[in-house]
């Protein structure tokens, strides 16, 4: 899904929808100079000038549901969560 995800993001890309796509983009969460975890985005791209981190999901892990609350927390990010519904990216 995540293979199919890229080719869609980039032909946007190519067209000028977006730009600066990176894939695996790393956010390290650390405390008081610690590392707690990273969290891993699928990908991070520029849409209308702001920053998009996205995640392709076809479910949600405990483990993935605290990162989401911890890129909030600590980088104030919204990450963007996608799937492919039947051919059609659907935001969650």
């Amino acid at each position: 899904m995540e293979a199919r995800r890229y080719q869609y993001l980039k032909e946007m890309e190519k067209t000028g929808r977006i730009s600066d796509l990176s894939l695996q983009v790393r956010f390290p969460f650390k405390h008081d100079g610690q590392l707690i975890c990273t969290y891993v985005a699928d990908f991070l791209y520029i849409e209308d000038g702001e920053p998009i981190v996205e995640d392709v999901k076809g479910r949600v892990t405990p483990v993935y549901a605290i990162k989401r609350k911890m890129m909030k927390a600590f980088y104030g990010k919204t990450i963007r969560e996608v799937r492919d519904v039947k051919g059609v990216w659907e935001v969650l």
